[in-house]
């Protein structure tokens, strides 16, 4: 156990009254982040949490802080190996004792490890989630009666969120016997459904809720319609920048990530790939040279974790579309957590949907997952091809009713002007007039839908597929607001968007559209 005198199990302060002094003392910490202070409180103080934060806005202390203030060992539970190393060596640089159980662990280490545990010599115990299953570990654990129990990545226990873990679901039947730990339950990507899963699969009493950080202040999204054919190019061009640099680029298959990692490394930069295909020599290879900034790119593939714990990664590029929302906002979410300026491109096209929707039908056989899964899809596929600020897109996906809802400022949809790849252009003389036709509709009958405006104007020459294009270059200008909404029919939920003009498109400020509304470059759509 470390030697923290004062703040041991026996002091006569509440464990919550200790945090400043450990956050001083331990951590080396002048202050607590926004939030980071009340979810620590009341996990400290012996209530269960369940915390929604991103990747680098500090989930980590949210448990490590009120485990020690608690005193005793904090068993952590987490998938992901590599990340599970990095906290691992950043609890012994501070002083502490940790330990991990996991697969790449010999039987001499986990002995020695379960026996630290046992012995009360632990502050922290870090587990894979399939360790859970196996024949006596669960009642080893129960007899060391741990402070709090960490759930990491704790969407992995739903059946709704975007990465389930089977072994994730042994959590709820094994937490009685360690209880009464408090326990907290962390994750960078959840709604409120899957929020309300996570509760009700790990039996959570009353918890605590945070919606923490959502906000990313200094990732600008940009969202580019570009065929399969075009996107290395955009790659090369948009890395070749230092500026961009280091970057994370996420491939669909293995086979395009060792691809494009070999042309960017023929163009020049340091670049690797990294999936689960490759020796674990050549992934550990790769991470290490990543992190130490011996690597200016590595190329993932999306289905494969990397773990990274890389604070200045400046650009994330996704070269096809993810599957959910969820997996893509973790994803970006590796940029810029140094709080620097940092970038996130999202390359898509219709293709990426049907290949998807493939991959569903073969790796989803449960019709009740299928639909889930088809779902997510759709939102995604919706969101990249939204008009509106896409930070507040997401915000509003995950439920952040907190926020103040300002757009964000950064994306493509906010300032066009100032985005890396994807290109803007002036409205042709024929644009133009329609543009003026829409706002005419709009003044005429506010709120309508991108449908009802292409049904009433097809005369005009302005389909469904134009009134989006063209909505869109007045939502950038400030002229048209764009409202999503839903409704179910037959079982299913239909979403759509309303426009509304704004107040300045009320008062005039119709001058010279031609002028201050920009389109995109990219290709059409194509079915």
């Amino acid at each position: 156990m470390s030697s923290l005198p004062l703040f041991g199990p026996s002091a006569a302060a509440a464990p919550a009254d200790r945090l400043r002094g450990l956050l001083h003392a331990v951590f080396g910490l002048a202050d607590f982040r926004p939030g980071q202070e009340a979810v620590c409180r009341a996990a400290a103080g012996g209530r269960d949490v369940l915390l929604v934060m991103p990747t680098g806005a500090g989930k980590s202390l949210c448990y490590q802080l009120p485990g020690l203030a608690r005193g005793g060992t904090t068993l952590v539970v987490s998938p992901l190996i590599a990340l599970m190393e990095d906290q691992v060596a950043r609890l012994d640089a501070l002083g502490l004792r940790a330990a991990r159980v996991h697969s790449g662990r010999g039987r001499a280490e986990v002995h020695a490890a379960c026996r630290d545990y046992l012995d009360g010599r632990l502050d922290f115990l870090f587990l894979a989630p399939e360790r859970l299953a196996a024949p006596g570990f669960p009642e080893l654990l129960a007899r060391g009666r741990p402070a709090l129990v960490a759930i990491d990545e704790a969407h992995c226990i739903s059946h709704w969120g975007h990465d389930f873990r089977p072994d994730y679901r042994l959590l709820g039947e094994r937490l009685p016997g360690l209880r009464p730990a408090p326990v907290v339950a962390l994750t960078a990507t959840a709604t409120p459904a899957v929020q309300d899963d996570i509760a009700r699969q790990l039996g959570l009493a009353d918890p605590a809720r945070f919606l923490l950080g959502l906000r990313r202040t200094n990732l600008a999204i940009e969202v580019v319609e570009l065929p399969p054919s075009a996107r290395r190019a955009a790659v090369l061009g948009l890395l070749a920048e230092p500026a961009h640099r280091p970057a994370l680029v996420y491939a669909p298959t293995r086979k395009e990530a060792a691809a494009l990692a070999a042309d960017l490394a023929a163009a020049g930069l340091a670049a690797a790939p990294y999936h689960a295909g490759l020796a674990a020599t050549e992934r550990a290879h790769a991470r290490t040279a990543f992190l130490a900034g011996a690597l200016d790119v590595v190329v993932a593939t999306i289905a494969f974790g990397m773990g990274i714990d890389k604070a200045d990664v400046r650009t994330v590029v996704h070269t096809a579309l993810p599957a959910s929302i969820e997996g893509w906002y973790q994803e970006i979410g590796r940029a810029g957590r140094d709080g620097l300026p940092a970038r996130a491109v999202l390359l898509h096209s219709f293709a990426d949907r049907r290949l998807q929707e493939a991959l569903l039908e073969r790796d989803a056989p449960d019709p009740k997952r299928r639909a889930h899964r088809r779902a997510m899809l759709g939102a995604i596929g919706r969101c990249a091809e939204g008009q509106e600020c896409r930070m507040l897109a997401l915000l509003r996906h995950f439920g952040d009713e907190a926020d103040a809802g300002a757009p964000c400022g950064l994306c493509d949809a906010c300032a066009p002007a100032r985005c890396a790849v994807r290109r803007f252009r002036p409205p042709t003389a024929r644009e133009a007039g329609g543009l003026h036709r829409l706002l005419d509709a709009l003044r005429e009958a506010d709120g309508q839908t991108p449908g009802q405006l292409g049904r009433a104007l097809a005369g005009d020459g302005l389909d469904r597929a134009r009134c989006d294009r063209l909505l869109g270059g007045l939502h950038r200008a400030g002229l048209v607001r764009l409202a999503a909404g839903s409704f179910a029919r037959d079982g299913e939920e239909i979403h759509f968007q309303r426009a509304h003009l704004t107040e300045e498109a009320w008062r005039g400020g119709w001058e010279d559209l031609a002028a201050r509304v920009l389109l995109p470059e990219e290709r059409r759509r194509t079915p």
